[in-house]
């Protein structure tokens, strides 16, 4: 264990300002709580308990699966029994739970059982410290090398279905091999948002370009440093060529 945060507990990092909704929440209208405070989840509770889960990949795979989502309560599309940590939770224990269970997001309750916050897999990444992966020399012993990728001919209803049949957070758009754009979760619900027609459009007119792009030789100190920087989440890794690695 690392030194001085061995006994760091959640209650010092976990988000207690979370957005909730009840199970008869409209889609559309969560949808707007998710885009109008930039979150990527909705805690969905009844008399103070979380019962369920929303994110930005739930909406994407319903997206993917329905077509008329604003006739639907949050409650159909939610995620149900959601796992949960105490508020005293150690860091390193919220780390394992969210790895074993491959979830992004953990719903914080008190001894109550009673929502107090939720903390995202980027929270306790921030808070480990790089000298929890000091082991790892650079960022291709742990980037994604099966990225999916998409031509920018691609329609934004493929894309999107992709991302959903392949369970993914987001998809390169790709030139030749080289990174023309990405497509996020997050810039779905926007564009669901918006109002756009998904069915039309060319995945190259909505996606968000140019990519910040990084070499698969570089530290992993120095993705870590741009991703807070520049607060983004993803970073597309290239070779010497400037192509997907």
């Amino acid at each position: 264990m690392i030194g001085g945060n061995k006994d760091k507990s959640l209650r010092k990092i976990f988000t207690s300002k979370v957005i909730s909704v009840s199970p008869e929440t409209p889609v559309s209208e969560a949808v707007s709580l998710m885009e109008k405070n930039k979150i990527s989840c909705l805690v969905v509770v009844r008399d103070k308990k979380p019962v369920g889960i929303f994110t930005e990949r739930d909406f994407v795979i319903a997206v993917h699966r329905q077509n008329h989502l604003d006739s639907l309560e949050i409650k159909e599309l939610m995620t149900k029994q959601p796992i949960t940590a105490n508020i005293d939770t150690n860091i390193y224990e919220a780390y394992s739970l969210l790895e074993t269970n491959r979830i992004r997001h953990l719903i914080i309750v008190d001894s109550s059982g009673d929502l107090s916050g939720v903390i995202t897999q980027s929270d306790i990444m921030k808070n480990l410290g790089l000298e929890y992966f000091v082991e790892i020399k650079n960022i291709s012993k742990i980037m994604t090398k099966n990225v999916v990728t998409a031509g920018k001919d691609f329609l934004l209803r493929d894309a999107i279905s992709r991302m959903a049949e392949y369970s993914i957070s987001c998809i390169v758009v790709e030139d030749d091999r080289c990174p023309a754009g990405i497509l996020t979760e997050r810039d779905v619900v926007r564009l669901f948002k918006a109002g756009v027609d998904m069915n039309s459009l060319k995945v190259e007119e909505v996606m968000a370009h140019p990519v910040r792009i990084i070499s698969s030789s570089a530290p992993v100190h120095e993705a870590a440093r741009v991703m807070n920087k520049e607060k983004i989440r993803r970073l597309v890794v290239v070779d010497k060529e400037g192509r997907i690695a």
